[in-house]
C-alpha cells in the first residue's frame, strides 16, 4: 500500500475544482448561446446596456463624536458651538430629520415660563433660516419640517448651530457636565 502525502491530497484536489470548473463554464456557454439575439436580415442587431449605480447613492458623512457641548452664562444663556457635516458621498446630501431625546433632569419648552430647569434651544440649519426648537423635535412632537436646510455638496461641509436658554435653574443640576439628550440625525441623498 502507498502512502499517499498531504502534498497529493492537495494536488488532487486542486485537479478537480479545475475540472469542474471547466465543466461549469462550458455548460454555462451552451445554455446563454441558445438565449443570443441573433441578427436580422439587414445584418444588424439590438443590445441592451445596463449599469447598476446603487453605490453612487450611498451616503457617507462625517459628523463629529465629541458632544455638543454648550457653556451656561450668569443669565442662563447656553453658548454653543457650530455643529459639522461634512459630506464625503459622490451626491450632495441634506438633513432631513432630527428627534431629540432629552434627559428627564431638564424641562425642555417651546416657550419660557414658570417651571423648574427650563431649556429652550433652538438649531438652525442655514444664515437667516428659521430656527427649529428642539421642544418639536422630540419622537412624541416629531412632526416639524427642517425649515432653511441647504443641501450640502459632495466635499462640502454643512453647519448646524444651536443657540438655548436656560431659567427657573434649581441647585440639582449645576453640573460640570450636565447630559440634556441626544440628538439623531437623518440625511438624504438630493
Amino acid at each position: 500500500m502507498e502512502k499517499t502525502s498531504r502534498f497529493n491530497y492537495i494536488k488532487k484536489g486542486i485537479v478537480g475544482v479545475c475540472a469542474a470548473t471547466m465543466l461549469t463554464g462550458l455548460c454555462a456557454g451552451t445554455a446563454f448561446a441558445d438565449d443570443a439575439t441573433k441578427a436580422d436580415d439587414s445584418g444588424t442587431m439590438t443590445s441592451a446596456i445596463a449599469v447598476d449605480t446603487q453605490k453612487i447613492g450611498q451616503i457617507s458623512v462625517t459628523v463629529p463624536t465629541a458632544p455638543m457641548k454648550a457653556i451656561a452664562t450668569v443669565d442662563g444663556e447656553m453658548v454653543f458651538g457650530e455643529y459639522v457635516f461634512t459630506n464625503n458621498s459622490p451626491l450632495s446630501v441634506q438633513v432631513t430629520k432630527m428627534v431629540f431625546t432629552k434627559e428627564d433632569s431638564i424641562n425642555l419648552v417651546k416657550e419660557a415660563g414658570n417651571t423648574s430647569n427650563e431649556m429652550l434651544i433652538s438649531a438652525t440649519f442655514a444664515e437667516g433660516a428659521a430656527a427649529v426648537n428642539l421642544a418639536d423635535c422630540t419622537e412624541e412632537n416629531n412632526t416639524t419640517s427642517l425649515p432653511g436646510v441647504s443641501a450640502i455638496n459632495k466635499g462640502a461641509e454643512g453647519k448646524i448651530s444651536l443657540t438655548g436658554q436656560l431659567s427657573n435653574v434649581t441647585k440639582d443640576i449645576i453640573n460640570e457636565d450636565l447630559s440634556i439628550g441626544t440628538v439623531v440625525w437623518t440625511l438624504a441623498a438630493v
